[in-house]
């Protein structure tokens, strides 16, 4: 999928189906180091509920944020930093739409997979003195509705040293944006996402090894 300017959203839309779970690997092409390009993940459920997760570039850096809407009302969501599985750093009560988290470059600390928005080629020209693995790995990405109708996102990190809002620095390399769901508006049966729409005002996005995880049918 090609953008047409870093002003200008491209975008495609993926009917899932009601998938509970929605997975990619992804590479998103990189602008120059003057220049933001914002890539926006939007999920819509049969009733119209919606979630939205945002990573924006920003000179090398990448910003999380995530939205989640039920029923015209917005939710707040909580971040968890995991690093090999173990939770690192979590938040809780952020305002829909509230960047938290940012993953920085540091030259002591290598990639993990391979950057966002860098090409193989680009990759292994970086790491030539360097154990290369990770230029073979694509950024990931995954929505989930989890038991009881609670949605999240969760994405890879490349660069591992993360920035939260309150000051802290973490290392990890995974960011999952989960829902906070009260209790009382849980649902028994929850039916996941109908599509999932991309939109991003970077050159292009490319999206591999998908695979989509449908809600059983309840009869």
């Amino acid at each position: 999928m090609e953008g047409q300017d870093s002003s200008v959203k491209g975008g495609v839309v993926i009917q899932t189906e009601a998938a509970t779970n929605w997975t990619a690997g992804m590479f998103i092409e990189g602008v120059g180091d003057e220049q933001t390009s914002q890539t926006v993940f939007s999920s819509t459920s049969k009733e119209g509920n919606t979630s939205t997760a945002t990573l924006e570039q920003v000179n090398g850096a990448v910003g999380y944020s995530a939205a989640f809407s039920r029923n015209g009302e917005s939710s707040t969501y909580s971040v968890f930093i995991y690093r090999d599985g173990t939770l690192q750093a979590s938040m809780g009560g952020i305002r829909s739409g509230e960047v938290l988290v940012h993953s920085v470059q540091n030259p002591e600390l290598p990639p993990i997979v391979r950057p966002l928005g860098m090409t193989y080629d680009a990759c292994m020209q970086a790491c030539f003195r360097l154990s290369c693995a990770y230029c073979e790995h694509l950024y990931n990405g995954a929505q989930r509705t989890l038991p009881g109708g609670a949605r999240e996102w969760q994405f890879d990190v490349s660069h591992p040293e993360l920035h939260l809002k309150d000051g802290r620095v973490v290392e990890g390399d995974e960011v999952v944006m989960r829902e906070e769901l009260h209790k009382s508006k849980r649902q028994l049966h929850p039916l996941g996402a109908e599509q999932i729409q991309i939109q991003t005002t970077a050159p292009a996005i490319e999206l591999r090894d998908e695979n989509v995880t449908r809600a059983c049918s309840i009869r």
